[in-house]
């Protein structure tokens, strides 16, 4: 009976420690812990932290000069959003900062294929959400004198995955 009572207990336990964890998240995360609190039966806390972790994305971007040598980098958390989303935002962020650093002769490489197409094919068609940055995009582009985006493998842009990871976690730890 008592082996009863102490299971009853931990579970008790478990669930608190779920939903504790589920309103310290930041408010963009609603829907995401809605979805969580109705899951039949309560997920584990590893569980939920493995669902909300999904929807926590980072942008990340190195600039460098036109020998390669390293100028700036740079890594801020995006809450709720998409990877597409964080693409975009992560090019709209580094344009900003070199329009902000008087940097007028820019050349970028993504590995996202939907990012480069939606920029070098202007009127590509990519889904409603990104039609707003994307315009915000090309007013930081018009700033410039020269712009020119090219498409590469995942694996070189390595360096740039690293910070937005950073900025991801980063942000897990911090809501």
């Amino acid at each position: 009976m008592t082996s009863i009572i102490a299971a009853a207990i931990q579970k008790r336990e478990v669930r608190q420690k779920v939903h504790q964890f589920l309103i310290g998240r930041h408010p963009n995360f609603e829907a995401v812990r809605t979805q969580v609190r109705n899951t039949s039966p309560l997920p584990t806390l590893g569980e939920a932290y493995a669902v909300i972790e999904k929807h926590e994305t980072g942008a990340g971007g190195v600039l460098r000069s036109s020998d390669g040598s390293f100028i700036f980098g740079f890594a801020s958390p995006i809450p709720h959003a998409t990877n597409y989303a964080a693409e975009f935002l992560s090019l709209l962020l580094g344009l900003k900062v070199c329009v902000a650093m008087n940097f007028s002769h820019i050349m970028v490489e993504t590995d996202t294929q939907l990012l480069f197409n939606a920029i070098h094919h202007k009127n590509f068609s990519i889904h409603w959400t990104l039609i707003d940055i994307t315009k915000e995009i090309f007013e930081q582009i018009n700033q410039l004198q020269d712009f020119c985006i090219s498409w590469n493998y995942r694996e070189a842009n390595s360096c740039a995955d690293a910070l937005a990871c950073l900025a991801s976690t980063t942000a897990a730890n911090n809501s």
